[in-house]
C-alpha cells in the first residue's frame, strides 16, 4: 500500500509564490547540502512558533575557493528560504515581520523577483500604523470605550480584594483627564456600554448577586441610578440600548429579587426615570439575547428568533411577533439602525455553530416584522464584515466578542481580529499588526484609529496611515518587461518606516523600532524617493501623513485627578503609600508632598496636633487638627472650627462625623448647614440625626422609609466625592438602632401579656402616634396589631379599633376586614362573623383571599345554620387552592360537621394527595378514618385507621376517643374499629 502523500499547507491567494527553477550544477548541489540543516530548523521553528517566526540565518562565511555561480546559488537559496518564511508570516497576518523577511531576501539576492513582486503587492496592500499617543495608568486596563473624534473611556481595576476599580473619561486630542467615576474596591469592571451622543453611560461592577449597575452622565461620570442587576446570561453591549439621540436608555433587569423572570425598562437617560416597563413574560418564556431602540419602541429579539415591540408611548400595546420559522439562536447584535442582526445560530449537535446576518422585514406598515436571512450572509470572511461589527470594543470580560465573534468553536468563522499576548493581528483585512509593551487587555476602534489598553495600565493610541498611490509604470525603451528591483538599502529604509519592523542579520530577529525612531528615519529619506522607489506606487501621501503625526504621551500631571481621587475614597488611608509611589513623578507637586507629610502623621500611633501647624493647608493634616478641637469640647472652638472647614473635604467629612456622634445638636446644625453635595443617604442620616437629638422624634422617624438603606449598597452606587474621608458606619448603625428600637415599641410582641397587648393597643390608638411614626407606619402597626390581637377573644373589641384605624389611615381594606371578621369569629359572634367573611369573598378581588379565608366564611356558615352554603364556600375554596393541603383538612373538618360525608372524604383525599405536613398526619388520618366510615368505604377506613395507630398508638384505646370533644356520630365509627 503506497505510504500517503502529505499536503502542502496552502498559501494565502494573494501572495501565492512562483515556480522557481531549481539550480544546476555540482558546486550548487554541495552549497544546498550546506545549508540543508540550517532550513530544515529553519522550517521546524517556523512550525512551532505562533508569534514571530524566525528567520533563516545568514549566509556562511564565503569559502574563497568558492566560485561566483556558487555564491549565486548559496544567497539564491538563503533568499528563497526567506521568502518562505515571510509566506508563514504572511499566513499567520503577520505582514510587518514578513515585509522584513522580504527585504532581507531581496538585499541576500537583488535580483530576486520573487521577493521584489511581493514586496511590491505587500506595500501596495498593506495599512500600516503607528503609535500616536501614550497613557500610562500603572493601574490595569479592563474595558475601553471610544466616541469619535476624541473621546475615550478607561475602566481601570486592580485584581485583588482591595484594590481599586473606577473608569475616567480622556480627551485624546488634549491628553486630559476630563473626570473619574467615584472609586470603588475589589470589582472587576464587566461591561462598559457609552450611550449615543454621550448622554449616559452604563458601567456594571462585579457580577452575579453583589454586582452593580450604574447609569451615569457619560461627561462627568456622576451616577445618575443604581440599575437592576444585569443578568449574567446576556451580553450587556447587545441587551443595553440607547436611542440615536441618546435621549433614551433601556436595559433588562429581573422582576424582583425572588422573581427571576425578566422586565425590560426603558429610561430618560438624564434622570434615569422609569418610562416604559414590560409585562413578566411568563415561565416558557424564551431567552432574549439582543435589543435596539429608537424614539418610538424597544425591539428585542429572543433566541427562537422571535421579536417583542415595546413602544415608548405608555398608552400604545407591546406587541409579540412570533417567528415565521423558529429559529435556534444563541448570541446576537444589532446594527446600529436595528435592520439588521448578525447572530449565532446553532447548527445542532453534529455541527458547529455559524455566524449568519439577518435583516428584520416587514412587507408592509401594518405587517408583522419578521427575522429572515439577509442577502449578504458571508460573515465567514473577516473582511466582508460590516464596519459596524469591526468597530465593537473587544475586552476579556463578557463581550460580543465572547461567543458571537470569537470562543463560539468554529474555526470556519475565523474573528475579524486575533489578540495573543502583546500582538493584536487583523485575519482577512490589509491592516498591519500592531504590538504594545504588555498583554493586551482590551481594545476599542476609531474610523483610523486602534486604541490599546494593556494588562499594566498603558493606553496606546495607534493611527492608520493612507495606502501608497496607484501610478503609472514609465516604459523603457525596447520591448515591454516587468519593472527593474528597488534598491534594497532604499527599500529597507522604507520598510522600517512603515512597518517600523527590521531584520537584524547578526540575531537572525525581527526588532521593534519605536515610534520615534521611525520618524527619525523618515528625515533620512532622500526627497523624491516616496514617488520612485517602487514602480507603480507613489507613497507621497502615506509618508506626508506620517511626517504629520505628533509622538505625545500623556504628563504626569495629567494622571493628578486619578490619583488625588483613589486617596480621598480611601479614608483607612492604607493605600496612600502605594498611591505616592504610582505617583513618584508628582514628587515636586504640593499635592504630593501634603500626602506625604499625612502618611507620616497617620504612622504614628497617636498623631498629636502640635504636628501641625495652625496654617498648614494641607486638607489632610486638617483632619488631625479638628479632631483635637472636638475633644476639648469648647463649644465655641468647635463651632469656629467647623466653619473653617468648609462645605465638603477630608476635614468636613471628619466634623460631620464626630458631630454626628456627639449628643450636641448645635454642632451638628452647623455642620449640615455648611455641607455641599452632601450624599443622599449622609442628608437623610443627618437630618433625621438632628431631629432626634432635638427631641423631635416624629420627625426623626418619618424620614425613613419603611426598609432602611443599605449603607454598605448606598456606598457602591452613590458617589460621596468630597465625603469619603471618614467612616460614618458606625453612626449610622447607631441611629437604626435608635429608631428601630423605638418602632419596636409599637409592634406587638409575640410573648405579650393582656395588660402589655392593651396598653399597646392604647398607643396605637392615641391621636399622638401618627405624629410620632407617620400615617404609614401607624397603619401597618395597627393593621399587625389588629391581626395579632384577633386571636384573644378579650380583645375583639380593641380588634375592631384597630382595624378601622388601620383602615382610615390608608391600609389595605381586605386585610382590615379579616382582621375583624377574625375577632368576631373567635368571640363566638357567628351572626356578624359571617357577612364580614362573605364581604370579604364576594367584594373583593380574588388576589387577597387566603384559604383560611373560605374555611372561617364555611364554619360560620354552619354554626348559622347553613350548612348547604358552607359546602358551596368549601366546594370554592378547595378549587382555588388546589395544593393547599391545610386547607383541605380543614375543608374536611367542616363537611363533617355539615354531615355530608361523601364531600369530606373527597376534601381529605384531595389534601392526602398533596400531601400533609407531619405536624397535621395523625390529625388527617383521624379524620381519614372517620370520613371513609362514614362515607360506606370501610375497608379504607380500616386502612386509614391502621396507619393512625402507626402515628399513635393511643388511638387504639377507647377511653382516647370518648375523650374527644365531638359529636358522638363522629365517635361511634372510632369505637366500633377500635374494638
Amino acid at each position: 500500500m503506497p505510504a500517503p502523500t502529505r499536503r502542502r499547507r496552502p498559501e494565502p491567494p494573494s501572495f501565492r509564490r512562483s515556480q522557481r527553477v531549481p539550480a544546476h550544477g555540482a558546486r550548487a548541489v554541495a552549497c544546498r547540502h550546506r545549508l540543508l540543516t540550517s532550513l530544515v530548523a529553519i522550517a521546524m521553528a517556523l512550525v512551532a512558533c505562533n508569534k514571530k517566526p524566525p528567520a533563516p540565518p545568514s549566509a556562511a562565511p564565503a569559502d574563497p575557493s568558492a566560485s561566483p555561480p556558487a555564491l549565486a546559488a548559496l544567497a539564491h537559496q538563503l533568499a528563497a528560504a526567506r521568502v518562505d518564511a515571510a509566506t508563514t508570516c504572511l499566513e499567520k497576518n503577520a505582514r510587518d515581520e514578513a515585509l522584513a523577511l522580504l527585504v532581507s531576501a531581496l538585499k541576500a539576492e537583488p535580483a530576486a523577483t520573487e521577493a521584489a513582486a511581493l514586496i511590491r503587492q505587500l506595500l501596495a496592500e498593506s495599512v500600516w500604523n503607528i503609535p500616536v499617543a501614550t497613557i500610562r495608568h500603572q493601574v490595569p486596563v479592563e474595558q475601553l470605550a471610544f466616541d469619535p473624534p476624541a473621546t475615550l473611556w478607561v475602566s481601570l481595576a486592580e485584581p485583588k480584594p482591595e484594590g481599586f476599580n473606577t473608569t475616567v473619561r480622556w480627551d485624546t486630542e488634549a491628553l486630559k483627564m476630563t473626570s473619574v467615576l467615584f472609586p470603588a474596591r475589589g470589582a472587576a469592571t464587566r461591561s462598559l456600554v457609552v450611550g449615543q451622543r454621550q448622554h449616559a453611560l452604563v458601567v456594571q461592577r462585579g457580577s452575579g448577586p453583589d454586582a452593580v449597575t450604574l447609569l451615569c452622565d457619560a461627561n462627568t461620570l456622576r451616577p445618575i441610578r443604581a440599575l437592576g442587576p444585569l443578568p449574567d446570561d446576556l451580553t450587556p453591549q447587545s441587551a443595553i440600548a440607547s436611542s440615536a439621540n441618546g435621549l433614551l436608555i433601556a436595559h433588562p433587569e429581573p422582576a424582583s429579587a425572588s422573581d427571576p423572570q425578566l422586565l425590560w425598562r426603558i429610561r430618560d437617560a438624564a434622570t434615569g426615570e422609569v418610562i416604559r416597563s414590560s409585562e413578566p413574560p411568563g415561565g416558557d418564556a424564551v431567552r432574549p439575547l439582543a435589543a435596539h431602540l429608537d424614539s418610538r419602541r424597544l425591539r428585542i429579539l429572543h433566541a427562537d428568533g422571535s421579536l417583542l415591540d415595546l413602544p415608548v408611548s405608555p398608552v400604545e400595546p407591546a406587541c409579540r411577533f412570533p417567528p415565521a420559522v423558529p429559529l435556534a439562536l444563541l448570541h446576537a447584535h444589532f446594527s446600529p439602525d436595528g435592520g439588521t442582526v448578525l447572530a449565532l445560530s446553532d447548527q445542532g449537535s453534529a455541527h458547529a455553530p455559524e455566524r449568519r446576518f439577518y435583516q428584520i422585514s416587514s412587507p408592509s406598515e401594518n405587517a408583522a416584522p419578521q427575522v429572515e436571512p439577509a442577502a449578504f450572509t458571508n460573515s465567514k470572511n473577516p473582511a466582508a464584515l460590516p464596519q459596524w461589527v469591526l468597530s465593537l470594543p473587544w475586552s476579556r470580560q463578557p463581550s460580543v466578542w465572547t461567543g458571537l465573534l470569537r470562543d463560539h468553536g468554529n474555526p470556519d468563522d475565523p474573528p475579524p481580529i486575533h489578540i495573543q499576548g502583546s500582538d493584536l493581528r487583523y485575519c482577512g483585512s490589509p491592516r498591519a499588526p500592531i504590538h504594545s509593551e504588555s498583554p493586551i487587555a482590551a481594545v476599542a476602534f476609531g474610523p483610523d484609529l486602534a486604541i490599546i489598553g494593556t494588562g499594566d495600565g498603558g493606553v496606546f493610541v495607534h493611527r492608520f496611515l493612507p495606502l501608497p498611490t496607484a501610478v503609472a509604470i514609465p516604459q523603457a525603451p525596447g520591448p515591454p518587461g516587468p519593472p527593474g528591483p528597488p534598491d534594497p538599502a532604499s527599500l529597507g529604509l522604507l520598510a522600517d518606516i512603515l512597518a517600523g519592523v527590521r531584520f537584524d542579520e547578526a540575531t537572525r530577529t525581527c526588532l521593534r523600532l519605536t515610534a520615534r525612531h521611525r520618524l527619525n528615519l523618515l528625515e533620512k529619506l532622500p526627497p523624491g524617493l516616496a514617488a520612485g522607489l517602487v514602480p507603480g506606487l507613489d507613497f507621497t501621501a502615506t509618508l506626508t501623513a506620517l511626517k504629520a503625526t505628533v509622538i505625545r504621551e500623556a504628563p504626569a500631571a495629567a494622571l493628578l485627578p486619578l490619583w488625588d481621587r483613589l486617596a480621598r475614597s480611601d479614608p483607612s488611608a492604607k493605600s496612600w503609600p502605594r498611591l505616592l509611589e504610582l505617583a513618584r513623578a508628582l514628587g515636586d507637586t504640593r499635592w504630593h508632598q501634603d500626602l506625604t507629610e499625612a502618611v507620616a502623621l497617620h504612622a504614628r500611633t497617636a498623631p498629636a496636633a502640635q504636628a501641625v501647624r495652625a496654617d498648614d493647608p494641607s486638607p489632610w493634616l486638617a483632619q488631625i487638627r479638628l479632631r483635637e478641637t472636638f475633644r476639648t469640647h469648647d463649644d465655641a472652638a468647635i463651632l469656629k472650627a467647623i466653619h473653617a472647614v468648609g462645605g465638603k473635604g477630608p476635614a468636613a467629612a471628619t466634623a460631620l462625623a464626630t458631630a454626628l456622634g456627639a449628643d450636641a445638636p448645635e454642632w451638628l446644625e452647623v455642620c449640615l448647614k455648611s455641607a455641599v453635595d452632601l450624599p443622599p443617604l449622609l442628608r437623610l442620616l443627618g437630618d433625621s440625626r438632628l431631629a432626634w437629638l432635638q427631641h423631635r422624634t416624629a420627625d426623626a422617624i418619618s424620614l425613613w422609609p419603611e426598609e432602611f438603606p443599605s449603607y454598605a449598597k448606598s456606598r457602591l452606587t452613590e458617589d460621596w466625592d468630597g465625603w469619603e474621608q471618614a467612616d460614618f458606619a458606625p453612626c449610622y448603625e447607631a441611629h437604626q438602632q435608635a429608631i428601630k428600637g423605638e418602632l419596636a415599641t409599637y409592634e406587638v410582641a409575640a410573648a405579650a401579656t393582656p395588660a402589655e397587648r392593651t396598653a399597646l393597643a392604647a398607643r396605637l390608638l392615641d391621636p399622638a402616634a401618627r405624629g410620632i411614626i407617620g400615617r404609614r407606619r401607624l397603619a401597618d402597626r395597627c393593621l399587625q396589631a389588629a391581626l395579632a390581637l384577633a386571636a384573644f377573644p378579650d380583645h375583639s373589641a380593641v380588634t375592631c379599633q384597630l382595624a378601622n384605624r388601620a383602615r382610615s389611615l390608608g391600609a389595605q381594606a381586605a386585610p382590615c376586614l379579616r382582621a375583624e371578621a377574625l375577632a368576631l369569629t373567635r368571640l363566638g359572634d357567628y351572626k356578624s362573623a359571617h357577612p364580614c367573611w362573605v364581604t370579604l369573598l364576594t367584594e373583593h378581588p380574588v388576589a387577597t383571599h387566603l384559604s383560611g379565608d373560605y374555611a372561617e366564611a364555611a364554619y360560620t356558615a354552619f354554626e348559622n345554620g347553613d350548612p348547604n352554603q358552607a359546602l358551596e364556600i368549601l366546594t370554592t375554596g378547595v378549587r382555588r387552592f388546589p395544593e393547599d393541603a391545610g386547607f383541605a383538612l380543614r375543608a374536611g373538618w367542616i363537611a363533617l360537621l355539615t354531615i355530608n360525608y361523601q364531600r369530606a372524604y373527597q376534601f381529605l383525599l384531595a389534601g392526602l394527595r398533596i400531601g400533609y405536613p407531619a405536624d397535621q398526619r395523625e390529625n388527617a388520618c383521624l379524620l381519614l378514618t372517620v370520613a371513609a366510615a362514614l362515607a360506606g368505604f370501610p375497608e379504607d377506613a380500616a386502612t386509614h385507621y391502621q396507619n393512625l395507630l402507626d402515628l399513635a398508638p393511643i388511638w387504639a384505646e377507647a377511653g382516647t376517643i370518648e375523650a374527644l370533644e365531638w359529636p358522638e356520630e363522629l365517635k361511634t365509627p372510632m369505637l366500633e374499629l377500635a374494638r
